[in-house]
């Protein structure tokens, strides 16, 4: 793995981050989740009752994927995850990955810039996550809409990736690593409640790539979600 000259938390560090953030995570759906089997159980009206069926099972995937990732960060964590090696045309699973948010977020406005080709060797389910959890980011910290700029580009031998939305209202902040930041945020003001377990495993995979995530919030406002790591066996790519 590529020396980036960061401060690396210790296992120590990472073991109670991990803990924490799951406990944090769940609590809000499991709590929501009680509140309307609760209110399920006490409804008389049939029509009622499936509206609040359809707003359980709604509730209920959102769990499982939040279970899905706490399991998937756990397997990386703890090194019982295997990378993939296929060729892969990195520029569209980023176009395809932004196009599958369009009709769910019509609020927000996608302005993506890359190559039209960027090929390399990878796994293409772990490329996927990453670029979902950095796109699901971008928009969770601004739910009201906006525009997420999304940037994927080659600078010498390294894949940069970027999510960036200007809207959102993040303190600026000044820590040695990504671990010491979202230590922070499980504390205050908790920005990012919802997607800290996505990130971390974004960081984790970052790692497993060889490279690193990074948290940027300027001071006039927003946040961008940024991962590079080494371009390895990359292919070919056309000028952005």
């Amino acid at each position: 793995m590529k020396d980036t000259g960061e401060k690396q938390p210790s296992d120590e560090q990472f073991a109670t981050l991990f803990l924490r953030l799951a406990v944090r995570e769940l609590q809000t759906p499991v709590s929501h989740l009680k509140e309307k089997f609760l209110e399920l159980a006490e409804e008389s009206d049939p029509w009622k009752a499936r509206e609040e069926i359809r707003d359980l099972s709604g509730n209920i995937y959102r769990l499982s994927r939040l279970i899905e990732t706490l399991s998937d960060a756990a397997d990386i964590e703890t090194r019982h995850a295997n990378m993939e090696d296929t060729e892969i045309n990195l520029a569209h699973l980023f176009s395809e990955r932004i196009g599958k948010r369009l009709w769910s977020f019509p609020s927000f406005r996608f302005l993506p810039e890359m190559p039209s080709r960027l090929d390399m060797y990878g796994d293409r389910a772990r490329l996927t996550f990453l670029i979902d959890d950095l796109l699901d980011a971008a928009i969770h910290i601004a739910p009201e809409g906006g525009i997420i700029y999304a940037l994927l580009r080659r600078e010498n031998e390294r894949i940069v990736l970027s999510t960036t939305n200007r809207d959102a209202e993040i303190p600026p902040f000044c820590f040695d690593s990504f671990i010491d930041w979202m230590a922070k945020d499980l504390e205050n003001p908790g920005a990012l409640r919802g997607i800290g377990i996505s990130l971390y495993r974004s960081h984790l995979t970052a790692l497993m790539l060889g490279g690193r995530l990074e948290i940027t919030t300027p001071p006039e406002g927003g946040a961008s979600f940024i991962v590079e790591f080494p371009a390895h066996h990359s292919q070919h790519s056309d000028p952005p």
